[in-house]
């Protein structure tokens, strides 16, 4: 499903697809809405899986360095 939607500041079109892809491990479907319309639900789910490892990364590594912000150029 591709939805369209008006950009209020750059009045320009944006378009964003809604993915359900279920979860088998856990027995749950998840949503994502991403503006990426030629991957496969599948290849969305495992980037969005990935990046969600990195987050948890991050808050442990905050957590045990006592760390309030971590930044740097990542680009």
């Amino acid at each position: 499903m591709i939805f369209l939607y008006k950009l209020a500041q750059a009045g320009q079109d944006a378009y964003f697809r809604r993915i359900e892809f279920y979860d088998e491990e856990r027995d749950r479907v998840l949503v994502f809405l991403t503006n990426h319309l030629e991957l496969a639900a599948a290849t969305v789910a495992a980037v969005y899986k990935e990046r969600w490892q990195i987050e948890l990364f991050f808050r442990a590594l905050k957590q045990s360095l006592r760390v309030e912000n971590v930044c740097g150029d990542f680009g």
